[in-house]
């Protein structure tokens, strides 16, 4: 696991009272991990990711690929960081998690069921996707 983590922009947002009042303050960033919108204290500083709260549901990326990260660093918005970098810093590891997870998937033996088939074709293509992805990235030969 990289121990270094990403600065993410922090957006402060009011919690408002049935007036329509503030009474707290929160920061949400957009995870660069599982891609979910996530509420911290309004503090700035290193947080852990809340990426097992994202109800099964509604995952924008499998709950199993994103474990174990380093967390990330809340920042301004208005702070001069490269926030591309940052994000595409936080995804390699969890495409490689896809990657190593997809790989162990059809490396069993060959189903029999037409839909157990059709579901294997689905997962090796993502596995090309996937493996395209981080071959350009220069992560895997």
């Amino acid at each position: 696991m990289d121990q270094n983590p990403v600065s993410v922009p922090a957006e402060r947002v009011a919690i408002l009272d049935e007036r329509g009042r503030p009474y707290a303050y929160v920061r949400e960033v957009e995870c660069p991990y599982c891609l979910a919108v996530h509420r911290h204290g309004d503090r700035l500083g290193h947080r852990v990711t809340h990426c097992h709260d994202i109800p099964a549901s509604r995952p924008k990326v499998d709950p199993r690929d994103v474990k174990r990260n380093a967390g990330y660093v809340l920042c301004e918005p208005t702070d001069d960081v490269d926030w591309e970098a940052e994000r595409l810093r936080a995804r390699i590891p969890v495409l490689l998690n896809t990657y190593r997870r997809l790989r162990s998937e059809v490396a069993g033996p060959e189903p029999t069921s037409a839909r157990a088939l059709k579901v294997r074709a689905a997962t090796r293509q993502q596995l090309r996707q996937v493996e395209g992805i981080l071959r350009a990235a220069g992560v895997i030969k």
